[in-house]
């Protein structure tokens, strides 16, 4: 596979979702390049859609009588590209909107919200549409700020309402260790802070869910009180559910390691593109990363002798290109989000040049289709261009 092809053909992942779902009669695209998954080619066949799902594929499919045929020559057609962090703003609660009033049971910080659901708000237009537009067609749905941030989403990205396209609620739990920034300054003020809460509040969910059987078991006693933060936490905090950690650098990625082990957590990092710094570390923390393709820009830099610019900002600007090869190689297990990028279409030259410094193709693909779908737990749906697909 060329870089060339590969880059070219990710928008036409489009094609096998949002194009032709709940369409009658069947869809079928003839004579196109079928990359099935990773590694796994026809190199001329057809797809027939119905309903939404993917009836058939295969070299020597015909389309059935009633289908609507679409001839496609010299196309390649992969499965829809998966995102699996898209972060969108809660809204701000205030006047009568009392669906997203703070909760009257929540946690005392104002930065702690484990149970806002997104379910709620999931569905944003302008988002969506950007990433169909880089051959996207399904994503995570996350929100966005705070420390303890709530629940994400899996949603395919179609126009129309959020129960139209909804695939799975409570996908994971989302956690960012940093201190309060703009509007929500206050405890914690600073990066211990933030740790020290953290874990605080995962203690607090563990104490809150033995208390409340202990109730249950014998009402005999002091009531305690129900807190919904703790409630929506509890699963977490358990090792019960996925929880996502969002990092800022690899030392933020250390820190969150030795959490997830004190408390045996069920977790995936949001990485920051620092991880060759310590990869061997990180492959030994057993976390899966969702890794951005930001690489820095080129420093600025002015007369010859202009020592403005760090020796380790030019470090990470020649390596960071490299960095998910070098995740790749030492098996780490690990999928692409384009977070972090201002344009979702620089998706598609930015794993071009990944490529071409060391990370395969192959890789490259699976990353952003099975190896999601699978995390996700909708490989059976999700990931390749097989029958019985989205």
């Amino acid at each position: 596979m060329t870089l060339r092809r590969l880059a070219a053909a990710l928008a036409l992942s489009l094609w096998v979702v949002p194009a032709f779902a709940a369409k009658q009669p069947a869809q079928a695209l003839v004579d196109v390049r079928i990359v099935v998954s990773p590694g796994n080619v026809i190199e001329k066949g057809t797809i027939v859609v119905r309903d939404g799902v993917i009836e058939a594929v295969g070299a020597d499919v015909e389309p059935p009588a009633d289908a609507r045929v679409w001839k496609r020559e010299n196309l390649t057609v992969y499965a829809g590209l998966i995102e699996p962090y898209v972060t969108v703003d809660w809204p701000a609660p205030g006047g009568d909107d009392q669906e997203n009033a703070a909760p009257q049971a929540g946690h005392s910080n104002r930065i702690v919200h484990p149970e806002r659901d997104m379910t709620l708000h999931a569905q944003d237009d302008a988002v969506f549409k950007k990433l169909r537009g880089a051959g996207f067609t399904t994503a995570v749905v996350a929100p966005k700020s705070g420390l303890f941030r709530g629940s994400s989403v899996l949603i395919n990205l179609g126009e129309g309402p959020a129960r139209a396209n909804l695939l799975r609620r409570h996908v994971a739990q989302h956690v960012a260790v940093q201190p309060g920034r703009g509007t929500d300054r206050g405890y914690p003020g600073s990066l211990m802070g933030a740790v020290a809460l953290t874990r605080q509040t995962l203690y607090d969910a563990r104490w809150h869910r033995g208390a409340q059987q202990a109730y249950r078991a014998n009402g005999r006693q002091a009531r305690p009180e129900i807190n919904t933060a703790h409630v929506a936490l509890e699963a977490a905090a358990h090792g019960e559910e996925t929880i996502v950690f969002e990092t800022n650098d690899v030392l933020d990625t250390l820190r969150v390691a030795r959490i997830v082990d004190e408390f045996g957590l069920d977790a995936w990092v949001v990485g920051n593109g620092e991880e060759y710094k310590r990869i061997d570390a990180i492959a030994a923390s057993g976390l899966p990363i969702l890794l951005p393709l930001n690489f820095p820009e080129p420093p600025e830099v002015g007369e010859e002798d202009d020592l403005s610019v760090t020796l380790e900002a030019l470090r990470h600007w020649d390596t960071a290109p490299e960095n998910p090869g070098r995740v790749a190689s030492k098996g780490i297990r690990f999928a692409f989000t384009t977070h972090g990028l201002d344009n979702v279409k620089e998706v598609q030259s930015r794993l071009a040049t990944a490529i071409e410094r060391g990370l395969d193709a192959d890789a490259a693909l699976a990353a952003l289709t099975t190896t999601p779908a699978r995390m996700l737990g909708g490989g059976d749906r999700l990931g390749t261009v097989e029958a019985g697909k989205i």
